[in-house]
């Protein structure tokens, strides 16, 4: 759910999906537009989401729209949500002392009435370990070289919460609130 206040800030919180997304991107971008020298803080508290709604969100933000953006994560940024912290410069990330993030590989659920054929299942395993790929990609990128991707496998294998004081020694963030 994003919530919107006066100001130049910005509240995404709840599931990442494509309709949170476009919501914060067109506010991101309505607010860019009105004075790009001005700073844009993005509160973040979600669990996670769909990952390709959180790798547009990515994208959208460091290669087309390139805001001054700070994200401060107050609560939890699970799953494709780091992704979306992630998103800020590194110096420009926020935690608060209560806050963490959590890593883990990425999955796909069915419910429990849905029938998956074989074919439809090897495409799933295909599209999870590409954006298993993706996910890592930019976590080694954003954290500045302070992870090794065996390290960073073993985390996310390992199902890792980051707080504060790890997410800033292993590059996620840059300062605690």
């Amino acid at each position: 759910m994003l919530y919107k206040t006066k100001g130049r800030n910005v509240f995404l919180g709840g599931e990442i999906n494509g309709e949170n997304v476009k919501e914060a991107m067109e506010e991101i971008t309505a607010l860019h537009k009105k004075s790009k020298d001005k700073w844009i803080t993005l509160y973040l508290n979600s669990a996670g989401g769909l990952p390709m709604a959180g790798f547009a969100f990515y994208d959208y933000i460091t290669t087309v729209l390139k805001p001054r953006l700070q994200i401060v994560l107050l609560g939890d940024a699970s799953s494709i949500a780091l992704i979306v912290f992630l998103s800020a410069e590194p110096k420009h990330r926020y935690m608060g002392k209560h806050s963490y993030a959590y890593l883990h590989n990425t999955s796909h659920v069915h419910s429990e009435k849905e029938e998956v054929q074989v074919k439809e299942a090897e495409t799933d395993a295909k599209n999870l370990k590409r954006s298993n790929e993706w996910y890592k990609e930019i976590v080694l990128d954003r954290t500045g070289g302070k992870l090794t991707k065996k390290r960073l496998t073993s985390l996310m294998n390992n199902y890792k919460y980051l707080y504060p004081e790890e997410a800033i020694e292993l590059g996620f963030a840059h300062k605690i609130l």
